[in-house]
């Protein structure tokens, strides 16, 4: 052939196609299904290693923030009348310093000053926000809007307070270790 000749192509030969025996699988094969049944079976695997492996703070999360929302709750709502079970209900989530903190805090002779002046503490949770969460201890921010009323002021008083929390994890759930409460913004100490 000469430089620049164009060769002949031949025409295309169909060849007769081979008879498989009618095989389920092979329809699985080679239709829509076998790409579908991939996707499933991907998306399962995945969803199940998020449960088990990094979906699981997410439920530890969830109790940590449970626990701080009722303990903060706890914290800020008691009343005269009421004082002796609600210190029992603060005790009953502190550990380690803090325990030593609310029996100092609620000696006997604070309580006795609580119930004369007729001291009511109302307060709702406005948001808790876990910081981090490292093995069996968390750190835990909220936000609690309060008033309080007694005998001695003429009209009710409120803050808002704001709290850092540490929690550990123990065989009794999560317990409050440390409460820091940080000072409102323009407020004397």
């Amino acid at each position: 052939m000469a430089v620049g000749a164009r060769r002949p192509y031949a025409l295309p030969v169909k060849l007769p196609r081979p008879r498989l025996p009618n095989v389920p699988w092979r329809r699985i094969a080679t239709g829509r299904v076998l790409p579908w049944t991939l996707v499933a079976l991907l998306l399962g695997a995945a969803l199940a290693g998020w449960l088990v492996g990094g979906g699981s703070d997410s439920g530890r999360i969830d109790q940590v923030k449970q626990t701080a929302t009722r303990f903060l709750d706890a914290l800020t709502n008691f009343s005269a009348s009421t004082i002796d079970q609600d210190v029992k209900g603060i005790r009953s989530y502190a550990v380690g310093s803090f325990a030593q903190q609310v029996d100092q805090t609620f000696s006997a002779a604070r309580i006795q000053q609580i119930k004369q002046a007729k001291v009511v503490s109302k307060a709702t949770v406005k948001s808790v926000f876990v910081e981090d969460l490292t093995g069996d201890q968390a750190t835990v921010f909220g936000v609690v809007a309060e008033t309080v009323t007694n005998n001695v002021q003429s009209a009710p008083r409120s803050d808002v307070i704001r709290a850092e929390l540490t929690l550990l994890d123990t065989k009794g759930g999560w317990k409050v270790e440390q409460v820091n409460i940080f000072q409102a913004p323009g407020a004397t100490g």
